[in-house]
């Protein structure tokens, strides 16, 4: 499964404490391990005079618990493209790519040290969300009222997510 979305935190300020926000997840129909979600990315934005912004992508394993990859980015603006591919099976893998396109070679790979996540147990992907999920205590004091923005959503199965959703059609 393929997944795109931009992201402008260009509101986000007051950036004291570890401050994160879940803004993607993509869900299993079969929950291993005591997790449910194959894939969860969370933004963290920095405090003052720390590291860039950085995405952690947590990716399951169906032979033990999450691999987390943090991922930091320097940006010249406040708005980051990020593009998944959610591969299942004993050999699967998530691919991203951080203000590139499908067809670029990937940012980076998420495979278990080469392994493979063994992602077979969950039986792919049932449901995807991309926007605010959980939250930070420090994230919600300080940015309370600030948008995060989401757009140009897409995804390879027209399920989970369809064209002209925010149409207003039931």
């Amino acid at each position: 499964m393929r997944f795109g979305f931009r992201l402008d935190y260009s509101a986000l300020v007051n950036f004291s404490g570890l401050q994160y926000v879940q803004v993607f997840s993509a869900s299993a129909p079969t929950t291993v391990g005591g997790f449910s979600h194959v894939l969860d990315i969370a933004l963290s934005v920095p405090t003052l005079g720390s590291p860039p912004h950085t995405l952690t992508f947590t990716a399951a394993r169906g032979s033990g618990g999450p691999s987390s990859t943090p991922v930091a980015f320097m940006q010249t603006s406040n708005v980051v493209r990020v593009e998944i591919n959610v591969g299942a099976n004993t050999a699967g893998n998530v691919r991203y790519w951080i203000n590139h396109a499908f067809t670029d070679p990937p940012d980076g790979t998420i495979d278990d040290a080469g392994a493979g996540l063994d992602t077979a147990a969950f039986q792919g992907v049932i449901a995807a969300t991309v926007g605010l999920g959980s939250q930070s205590g420090p994230f919600r004091s300080a940015q309370t009222g600030n948008a995060l923005v989401f757009d140009q959503i897409e995804s390879s199965d027209d399920v989970l997510f369809y064209d002209d959703f925010s149409s207003g059609a039931q």
